[in-house]
């Protein structure tokens, strides 16, 4: 599961809409929905109803304090890389058991390169969220 998805399923839970989610994340947002669309396909399911404001569907209701788990222990893992290399970790992913993919390290979440901007986001908002 890409962590930058992960980040983009929270942020339209946080905020409520795509759009909102893509102006916190700094990415557009059609960066957003797509992100989510792939995470849906991956997970083989909606897991947003798309109205004003956006809703989970019960699969997201039921992913989401998992999904939050996730993005926490990515935290934690990219906190660890730092505190034992002594520079921030940035987001990896590697492949795991059985050829999928795998978090390696992520920056933290609440991580910043500039005012305002998350870690490890281009100043051509391709970042992440």
């Amino acid at each position: 599961m890409d962590i930058v998805r992960v980040r983009y399923f929270l942020a339209v839970c946080e905020h409520g809409s795509f759009t909102a989610a893509a102006n916190v994340c700094g990415v557009s947002q059609p960066s957003v929905t797509t992100g989510v669309r792939r995470l849906e396909r991956a997970v083989g399911g909606q897991l947003f109803e798309r109205r004003h404001p956006v809703r989970l569907t019960a699969l997201g209701a039921e992913l989401r304090p998992l999904i939050e788990a996730l993005q926490l222990a990515a935290d934690g893992i990219a906190a660890a890389v730092e505190r034992t290399n002594g520079s921030p970790a940035m987001a990896l992913l590697g492949r795991g058991a059985r050829g999928r993919k795998a978090i390696v390290a992520a920056p933290p979440s609440n991580a910043r390169d500039g005012p305002g901007r998350p870690a490890g986001q281009a100043r051509d908002h391709q970042g992440q969220c």
